[in-house]
């Protein structure tokens, strides 16, 4: 889970503050979070006071099972539009990471979608999620590094493309865009 919310918030939030702009991006963000806080607390007053463990348990408890039904294929469609978001993603982000790497002809997307589908496909039939625990610690530790490197590129980026532009007010040119960049 935190694997799923740090990656969705590494893509999305550098594109959201660049539409919205730093003020409202902020109060978007913290308006977000706020929500997110108090979903939270409800949802955890909810289950010590009914003794329920689980978000679906605790529908059942306060809504009855046919809201328990509906929960379950609200969460099976979202599931199901995250893979087609995950795959659509990966398939337009492997032809371009191919053509970085010097063979563009190597990967297109329909086959890059295709070769993630069988890959992904047996994994998928594992019965329990604890399998994944090692990636998981893996990926968020990409993620860091993903995070790292757009702090550290980003004035310098920023600087060449907008020289007379200062990132957030402040002068960054110290960042030359090219500390982590391959030789």
């Amino acid at each position: 889970l935190l694997a799923t919310g740090l990656g969705s918030g590494v893509l999305t939030l550098p594109w959201l503050f660049h539409r919205v702009g730093i003020i409202v991006g902020i109060v978007v963000l913290m308006l977000g979070g706020l929500g997110a806080h108090m979903s939270l607390r409800v949802l955890a007053s909810l289950s010590r006071v009914s003794g329920k463990q689980s978000y679906a348990e605790i529908v059942r408890e306060l809504l009855g099972p046919r809201a328990e039904s509906f929960l379950e294929w609200v969460l099976i469609v979202y599931s199901v539009g995250v893979l087609v978001s995950y795959f659509v993603f990966l398939g337009d982000f492997l032809p371009h990471v191919a053509t970085i790497m010097g063979h563009p002809d190597l990967v297109t997307r329909d086959g890059s979608i295709m070769c993630l589908a069988v890959v992904i496909f047996p994994v998928a039939l594992l019965r329990r999620l604890s399998a994944f625990r090692y990636l998981s610690a893996f990926s968020v530790v990409c993620l860091g590094y993903v995070m790292s490197v757009c702090v550290v590129e980003a004035p310098g980026k920023h600087a060449q493309l907008h020289e007379d532009i200062p990132m957030f007010g402040v002068e960054l040119g110290w960042l030359n865009g090219e500390l982590l960049s391959a030789p």
